[in-house]
C-alpha cells in the first residue's frame, strides 16, 4: 500500500482559472477547425474568430497554432514545479510527481478536449509531430526538477531523466485507456490508476546504481 498525498489542484486565483478558461476555449476552437478544414487550412485568426476573441487576445495565450493544440505547455510544466517545489520536505520524490501529473491532468484534460486531441493527432502528422516536440520538453524539465528535489546532477545521474520518461509514458498510458474505455471515469482517473500501478517500476528507477 503505497501511502501517497491526494490530488491537489493547480493553486490559481480568480485571474489565473479565467486566463486557464481562456485558453481551453481557444484549444477547443482550434480542435473544432482542425477537424472541420484541416490543420494546414485553419490560421490563427480563424482561431480567434471561432473562440470570439482577437488575434492579439489569441497571441497572449499561445504563440502559435502549434500551442493551441498543446494548450499550455508553460501551464503543465508549471504544475510539476510546484508539486515539486512546494511538497512537504519529507514527502517522496514519486509522491510529488504523481501530485504534479494529476493536478495537469485534472486541469487541462477535458473529456472532449482529449477525444478530439487523440482524432485530430492520428488524422495530422504534424500536428502530432509538435504534440511529440513539446513532451520531449517536458521530459527535459521535468527530468531536472527531478533531479534538484533528489540532489543530484541531472548529466551524471540518469535516474531523473528515466523517470522524467517514464512518467510522461505513464501520462499517455492513462489517457490513452481512458480513450479505449471511458467507463474508468475521467481522464485523470485513468492516469492515476496507470501511475500507481507503475509505482514499483518508479521505485526501482530510483533505486538504480548510480556510480
Amino acid at each position: 500500500m503505497h501511502m501517497l498525498r491526494p490530488v491537489e489542484p493547480i493553486p490559481t486565483g480568480l485571474r489565473a482559472r479565467k486566463k486557464l478558461q481562456t485558453r481551453l476555449a481557444l484549444a477547443r476552437a482550434a480542435m473544432r477547425l482542425f477537424e472541420e478544414r484541416g490543420y494546414a487550412a485553419t490560421t490563427v485568426d480563424d482561431i480567434a474568430a471561432e473562440a470570439n476573441v482577437s488575434r492579439r487576445t489569441f497571441f497572449r495565450y499561445f504563440k502559435s497554432k502549434d500551442e493551441a493544440f498543446i494548450v499550455d505547455p508553460a501551464g503543465k510544466l508549471k504544475a510539476l514545479h510546484v508539486a515539486l517545489a512546494e511538497g512537504p520536505p519529507d514527502e517522496p520524490t514519486i509522491a510529488a510527481v504523481r501530485r504534479g501529473l494529476l493536478a495537469l491532468t485534472a486541469a487541462y484534460f477535458e473529456p472532449d478536449l482529449v477525444r478530439a486531441e487523440a482524432r485530430v493527432g492520428a488524422r495530422e502528422p504534424a500536428v502530432a509531430a509538435a504534440a511529440l516536440a513539446y513532451q520531449v520538453k517536458w521530459e527535459d524539465e521535468l527530468a531536472r526538477e527531478v533531479a534538484i528535489d533528489l540532489g543530484v546532477d541531472v548529466v551524471t545521474d540518469p535516474r531523473p531523466r528515466i523517470l522524467a520518461h517514464a512518467t510522461v509514458a505513464i501520462m499517455r498510458a492513462g489517457v490513452a485507456a481512458w480513450l479505449q474505455d471511458e467507463s474508468i471515469g475521467q481522464p485523470v482517473d485513468a492516469v492515476a490508476d496507470t501511475y500507481d500501478r507503475a509505482i514499483p517500476a518508479l521505485q526501482a528507477i530510483l533505486a538504480m546504481p548510480t556510480g
